[in-house]
């Protein structure tokens, strides 16, 4: 079988970027030697992940924010390894955010913190329009809760700990208002999800849109398909469009 043919799993769907990525290439003439001013510049390059999402979230017409999955960077970058390492450095110097998806038992997604933060403020500017009090809690979550819990969940315990200013308890109304800005998901008694506002529609799609390329292989009679003839398939469940699903 060649590998012009993709067979009945989404799993080995991919393409890679048209142009590989790779940040250090363009600073090869440096050197630490040359001093600590070459090394802070070295230091400061944004690592291959980080460029991979970047390229990634100009690449697909979003219904709503940016959804970048970390099966996609794999399938950009290759090396796992690295990529893990990587993405573990971002999310602890509060440079990416991760969340588990509840399109899969492995989704997970990654989205560039200062966008996060954007759309926390845009749910406030909604509250502050609607005349409502308790805003606040909002510049709780970004100043005290984001850069001290940077896991995909976070406990009560730890909302009370973080997003109180005064050692008080936190009201169940404010949380209620995170919650509904679509910025924490309960999963349970005492376990919180951090989630992306508004990412609703595009997880529709991402979902919606797997399950008819899974179709389209099982109405094959081989369950193969030539990947130049996928690429030309218009999904009729997805406004991600067939490339978000390749990748």
């Amino acid at each position: 079988m060649t590998s012009s043919f993709l067979k009945g799993s989404t799993a080995g769907v991919h393409k890679a970027l048209s142009k590989p990525v790779d940040s250090r290439n363009s600073v090869d003439f440096l050197s630490t030697d040359e001093g600590p001013e070459a090394q802070q510049y070295i230091d400061d390059m944004p690592c291959d992940t980080f460029l991979a999402m970047q390229a990634l979230r100009t690449q697909f017409v979003m219904p709503g924010p940016a959804l970048i999955l970390i099966s996609q960077i794999y399938n950009v970058l290759k090396d796992r390894t690295a990529v893990d390492r990587e993405l573990d450095h971002l999310k602890k110097t509060n440079q990416v955010r991760l969340f588990k998806l509840l399109s899969g038992s492995d989704d997970y997604a990654v989205q560039i913190t200062s966008e996060y933060v954007a759309l926390a403020h845009a749910a406030k500017e909604k509250l502050v329009t609607k005349k409502l009090k308790s805003s606040e809690i909002f510049d709780a979550f970004v100043e005290r809760l984001l850069p001290a819990c940077y896991d995909v969940s976070v406990t009560n315990d730890q909302l009370q700990r973080l997003l109180s200013a005064d050692g008080a308890p936190v009201a169940e109304s404010d949380l209620t208002l995170l919650v509904n800005a679509g910025l924490l998901i309960m999963r349970g008694v005492d376990t919180f999800w951090f989630s992306i506002p508004g990412i609703g529609p595009s997880l529709k799609s991402c979902v919606n849109g797997r399950r008819e390329v899974i179709a389209m292989f099982k109405r094959q009679k081989w369950r193969e398909l030539l990947l130049k003839d996928l690429e030309k398939k218009k999904l009729r469940s997805s406004q991600l469009g067939i490339s978000f699903h390749l990748k």
